[in-house]
């Protein structure tokens, strides 16, 4: 559907840690959201720092038979230009007051996708490293055994006097693919090859059994042991596999063509960037969904930090996590936690949150007013008003109390209903009602914004414009008059 592929766009487009956002130098003290860092984890291997080339071979790879072969801007085009120049000066900002948290994460690059759905993400890019992996759960098992130490290599055989060799074990899997949910999958992606060694092996078993509630990883030998609590999803056809798959994250930001025409303002534009960098510096493609996905209360006065898990919510919480592990997850019914986040007034927290709040800390470092992000929701959501879920407010009565400062007619505060908690980008009203909430905590002293080299923004967008819809040529002169036209007898 195109709402949710603009949701998707509103990043940023397939545990818990101590958690932490970005540093505020320019606000006041209220501005540092958590604990002023904007990584989760400084591992090098959580970002794929794909070359070029791999970010294309990748794309084409997920692009469906409705996407057709993606295809992008030049590089070198003059909007290409202007919007990675404010990638530039949003990442320099933040490498500037967090030198050591940001030292193991790549620079991020801009690159502009042709289509006409209005969208912008940060790529999961298929990583696998060759290390024997094995699920402990032993149902599905057509692999060969697992190596260990002071066996011989797998696959040997003994032969004595000339006997026929034993047969050969069935082959392994390819891979076996743990997502940040906890759960394993099989042949997600043509995944790439990156080389690993006992230190990242160690960093990345740490970094999981510490941010998974359940799901256990451990050493066998030489090879790796996912935990039978580290659930199977049905692709999964054997236990055993010569590789261990993850999703790292992309250091491309891809926004389309058909967002840039629709959003059309360029501090909007800037807005949706800082959001997706929100998603790149944490690293969401690899963080533990466990470190999100929590209730917590709207009442607490003390906003200007990361909210804390409600815990008097503790057992939702748990069954909402749980709900989106499955399979079937987009299909499930949430009605009964939105009626308890309506009676206890409570959020939900996502990664898509956590974007949106780590964007405004950014915005704020290159001049952007955080109010422009509010703005850019209610254009969104007023251009694809009969997209909205059921039970979602509808834009003219969330423009109406945004105007009333998020208060009914009589005054009293409002619950704006986030929607179907399946989907981590809450509903367009409540984002906007949350940025909102956010600034007012926060303070954000804004700095002077940059300017920015080559033609005015207007000037790029029109060239913009005429090259992905250039004008129809002119229709023929009309045929003299008494011409009879060529074939017709005199």
């Amino acid at each position: 559907m195109r709402l949710r592929s603009i949701l998707a766009g509103l990043l940023v487009g397939p545990s818990l840690l101590a958690c932490s956002a970005i540093a505020a130098d320019t606000g006041t003290s209220e501005s540092n959201h958590t604990e002023g860092n904007p990584t989760f984890a400084q591992y090098a291997w959580q970002w794929s720092d794909e070359t070029e080339d791999e970010f294309r071979k990748n794309a084409a790879n997920t692009s469906s038979q409705w996407d057709g072969a993606p295809e992008f801007v030049a590089m070198d085009h003059p909007m290409t230009l202007r919007l990675q120049y404010w990638v530039d000066q949003l990442d320099s900002a933040l490498r500037a007051a967090n030198p050591e948290a940001l030292r193991a994460t790549p620079k991020p690059h801009i690159i502009i996708r042709k289509s006409p759905e209005p969208n912008a993400w940060v790529s999961f890019m298929p990583i696998q490293w060759s290390v024997r992996t094995r699920h402990a759960g032993g149902a599905v098992d057509s692999g060969v055994p697992m190596p260990v130490e002071g066996d011989a290599a797998a696959g040997d055989a003994a032969v004595d006097g000339g006997a026929a060799p034993a047969p050969a074990a069935p082959a392994p899997a390819g891979d076996l693919f743990l997502l940040s949910t906890g759960r394993v999958s099989s042949g997600e992606a043509k995944s790439f090859d990156r080389p690993y060694d006992a230190q990242k092996l160690g960093e990345f078993i740490k970094f999981y059994n510490d941010g998974f509630a359940k799901c256990r990883l451990s050493m066998e030998g030489e090879g790796l042991v996912l935990g039978q609590a580290c659930k199977r999803y049905s692709n999964v056809s054997a236990d055993r596999a010569e590789h261990l798959a993850y999703y790292a994250t992309s250091k491309y930001v891809t926004i389309t063509t058909g967002y840039l025409l629709e959003l059309l303002d360029e501090d909007r534009v800037i807005s949706t960037i800082a959001h997706e960098l929100g998603h790149f510096y944490r690293s969401h493609a690899t963080m533990p969904s466990d470190a999100v996905n929590y209730f917590y209360t709207l009442d607490d006065a003390n906003h200007a930090q990361k909210p804390a898990p409600d815990p008097r919510s503790l057992e939702q919480t748990l069954g909402v996590r749980e709900k989106l592990r499955g399979e079937d997850s987009w299909n499930l019914d949430f009605s009964e936690e939105n009626k308890l986040m309506t009676e206890k007034n409570l959020g939900f927290y996502t990664n898509e949150q956590e974007a949106d709040e780590i964007a405004l800390e950014l915005m704020a470092k290159v001049g952007v007013p955080g109010g422009v992000m509010i703005d850019k929701l209610l254009v969104v959501q007023k251009a694809n008003d009969g997209f909205t879920d059921t039970g979602v407010l509808k834009w003219a009565e969330c423009a109406a109390l945004r105007e009333r400062g998020w208060r009914d007619e009589a005054g009293k505060p409002v619950s704006v209903p986030i929607g179907n908690l399946s989907d981590p980008h809450h509903s367009l009203c409540f984002r906007a009602f949350n940025v909102s909430r956010e600034l007012n905590a926060h303070h954000y002293a804004t700095a002077v914004r940059p300017t920015p080299p080559g033609d005015a923004w207007s000037t790029i967008m029109t060239r913009l414009g005429a090259e992905l819809n250039p004008a129809p040529p002119p229709p023929p002169p009309p045929a003299p008059v008494g011409d009879a036209g060529a074939g017709d007898g005199g």
